[in-house]
């Protein structure tokens, strides 16, 4: 069995803290600012575009990291060439 690499284990450890961030951070944050339901459109606080922004810049970081993890995992499964 081998050990647990310090990548694999940070990759994870950041893939764990990103929904954190969603939780307690973004969501109340974004919930804050509270859209109206008006039928009249009404313009978007930059606030608001700037917490969008963020949001889809850490589900790109959660998907590149989801790969580099998966890359690492299975680097580890391939078994070595027999000479």
């Amino acid at each position: 069995m081998g050990q647990l690499k310090s990548p694999l284990v940070e990759l994870a450890g950041l893939l764990l803290m990103i929904p954190v961030i969603y939780a307690y951070g973004l969501t109340p944050a974004m919930s804050a600012l509270g859209l109206p339901l008006d039928a009249t459109p009404l313009a978007v606080e930059p606030a608001m575009n700037q917490l969008h922004g963020l949001y889809w810049g850490l589900e790109s970081l959660k998907l590149l990291t989801g790969f580099a993890l998966l890359r690492l995992c299975y680097g580890d499964l391939v078994p070595a060439e027999n000479t």
